[in-house]
C-alpha cells in the first residue's frame, strides 16, 4: 500500500477552487495597482435661472447643467448638482426672492446666474433690470464662501428662434444685447467669470434645436449653450 494518499474528486475540485481565486485576487490587485489616481472629491454647484436652465420640455439629464456634469466628469472633474432652484418664467427680481434663499442653507463650490430673459421679454426698463441684477449678485455674493465662485450667462439672442421670428418687432436683437452689456459690465466690475452665449445662440435658426413651441432648447440646443458654458466653468475652478 502507497505512503502516499491519492487525492479525491472532491479535494481535487477544492484546489482547483483555490488556484482559481489565488488567480483572480492577483488579477485584480494589479488592476487597482496599475488604475491612475483621479480626484473624487465632488465640486458642489447650483444653476440659477429661469426655463433655459430648469429646461423646460425636455427630460432631467438633458438640461445644460446635467449635460455640463456628465461632460466635466468625462474630463475628471466632479461636480455635484446639489440643487436646482430654477423656475420658468422668473424674472432677476424673482430669483432674489424665491431662489437665492436656498444660499442660506445650502453652501456650494459654485453658481451659475443665468436669468434675463423674461426681464427683456417683459421689456423691462433698463435702470430697474440693472439695479435688480446688482441687487441680485450683491445678495449672491454674501452668501458665498468665496464672492467670486459665479459664472454669469448672458441672455441668448432668441430673436432668431423659430418660436419668435414674424412676433418679433424690430431691433430686438439690439435690445436684447442691451441687458446683456449690463450682465457684461457687472462681471467686469465684480472680477467674475462671463459666459457669452449671445454670439453661438445666432447660430440656432433650425427646428432641430428646438421643441415645439420653438423657443425652448432641445437637448441639442443645449448642448449648443453647454459648450461655451462648461468652458467657463471650467475656466472658473482652473483659478481655485
Amino acid at each position: 500500500m502507497s505512503k502516499y494518499q491519492i487525492p479525491n474528486n472532491r479535494q481535487v475540485l477544492l484546489i482547483v477552487f483555490m488556484i482559481l481565486l489565488l488567480v483572480l485576487v492577483a488579477f485584480f490587485s494589479l488592476r487597482i495597482l496599475n488604475t491612475p489616481p483621479t480626484n473624487q472629491k465632488e465640486i458642489s454647484f447650483i444653476p440659477f435661472g429661469d426655463s433655459f436652465t430648469i429646461g423646460l420640455g425636455v427630460g432631467e439629464l438633458d438640461r445644460w447643467p446635467n449635460i455640463m456634469i456628465e461632460n466635466l466628469r468625462k474630463e475628471d472633474t466632479h461636480v455635484d448638482i446639489i440643487s436646482t432652484p430654477a423656475v420658468s418664467g422668473h424674472m432677476v427680481s424673482d430669483v432674489i426672492t424665491y431662489q437665492l434663499p436656498v444660499l442660506e442653507t445650502q453652501k456650494p463650490d459654485f453658481i451659475t446666474i443665468f436669468i434675463g430673459t423674461n426681464d427683456s421679454f417683459a421689456q423691462v426698463d433698463l435702470a430697474s433690470f440693472k439695479d435688480e441684477y446688482r441687487k441680485l449678485l450683491d445678495e449672491a455674493q454674501k452668501h458665498l464662501r468665496n464672492p467670486k465662485s459665479i459664472v454669469l450667462v448672458t441672455v441668448p439672442d432668441y430673436s432668431v428662434f423659430p418660436g419668435v421670428i414674424g412676433f418679433q418687432e424690430s431691433g430686438l436683437s439690439k435690445h436684447i444685447l442691451a441687458y446683456n452689456t449690463i450682465i457684461a459690465d457687472e462681471s467686469i466690475e465684480r472680477g467674475l467669470v462671463l459666459a457669452d452665449i449671445y454670439p453661438i445662440s445666432k447660430t440656432m435658426t433650425d427646428g432641430e434645436y428646438f421643441i415645439a413651441d420653438g423657443f425652448h432648447p432641445t437637448r441639442l440646443g443645449y448642448e449648443v449653450f453647454e459648450g461655451v458654458i462648461r468652458a467657463k466653468v471650467t475656466e472658473l475652478l482652473d483659478s481655485r
